[in-house]
């Protein structure tokens, strides 16, 4: 099995056989940031860690004394320049309380580390593990509040909208709709793209107020319904985080009708990522979704469908 690491991307091939049945976590050699790497049925998971003799003894020799010891999988040192593994200070190291359960091994996303990475790095590196990684993505993430995740999907909508009058101007046909994705394509936002240049105002404080008060609503309706369904355990920012971040598709509007491919992408990042941070069988969330959808889509049709009055003054038949 393959494990990489979502921190640092290390990367280290692990026989199948060496790994204990029932661990999930794993402690990189390289950073040492605890993330799961598997996700087991609930009645397999137990919180008691391997013992040293189930270690693959891999790794340098230091690495290997550690898991003879009894310090396998345990944050004991660092690696300084000259490749040697090095104690931690005192003060640094960590408590036995704080790591006494593998369930409370968490990553931050890019976008909320950005003294580590960087603003444009963080961004890139959230939209890859989003896209590509999501369920290892989604599986690690603390709940450390709303602001960082509105602010990615805000970041990225208004890449959309600006990407989409750029095509527009090239001679494209106008989108004549915005889809918002992320599980809330159900939710379209009617736009002015195709009735020519938009103001400044509409563009950076109007389509954004409306894209917020839409992410809002969208997610409380999924979230009610996932509550109903007993698939949203971990309450309602689990779930905002979910479709905060899976905006990321939105990025493949630099490419003409790319908005296509990622309303799609952002849908299925939604499934996974909702099932993935809540904790809970995928199909619920499927099932959950679908139910929204098809509940919004009727009411959309429904409206098209009924007569409209004739404007004023208009010749009556």
């Amino acid at each position: 099995m393959q494990i990489k690491c979502p921190q640092c991307d290390f990367t280290r091939e692990v026989p199948e056989e060496k790994i204990p049945s029932r661990s999930e976590v794993a402690t990189c050699p390289k950073c040492g940031v605890k993330f799961r790497f598997r996700a087991l049925d609930l009645e397999d998971f137990n919180f008691e860690a391997p013992t040293s003799e189930s270690q693959p003894r891999t790794g340098s020799p230091e690495e290997q004394h550690a898991a003879r010891h009894g310090h396998a999988g345990q944050d004991s040192g660092f690696y300084g320049p000259d490749g040697r593994l090095h104690e931690h200070p005192e003060s640094l190291r960590p408590h036995p309380e704080s790591t006494s359960k593998e369930d409370d091994a968490t990553v931050l996303p890019p976008f909320e580390d950005l003294e580590h990475f960087g603003f444009f790095p963080g961004i890139a590196e959230s939209v890859k593990r989003a896209m590509l990684r999501p369920r290892l993505f989604f599986s690690v993430m603390p709940l450390s509040g709303l602001a960082r995740p509105l602010v990615f999907a805000l970041l990225l909508f208004e890449f959309y909208m600006i990407l989409s009058l750029f095509w527009d101007m090239t001679g494209l046909p106008a989108f004549s709709s915005l889809g918002l994705g992320s599980g809330s394509q159900m939710a379209m936002l009617d736009s002015d793209v195709q009735s020519g240049p938009m103001d400044p105002v509409s563009l950076f404080v109007v389509m954004p107020i409306m894209f917020i008060i839409n992410l809002f609503l969208t997610t409380g309706i999924l979230h009610g319904v996932l509550v109903l369904l007993r698939a949203a355990p971990r309450g309602f920012e689990a779930t905002f985080r979910a479709m905060a971040y899976s905006y990321a598709p939105l990025v493949l509007s630099i490419v003409p009708y790319g908005y296509l491919a990622g309303w799609i992408w952002s849908l299925g990042i939604t499934v996974v990522g909702c099932a993935a941070i809540h904790r809970t069988p995928t199909w619920r969330v499927a099932l959950g979704l679908g139910l929204v959808a098809g509940v919004v889509a009727i009411l959309y049709f429904s409206a098209l469908s009924m007569p409209h009055p004739a404007p004023s003054g208009a010749p009556q038949p």
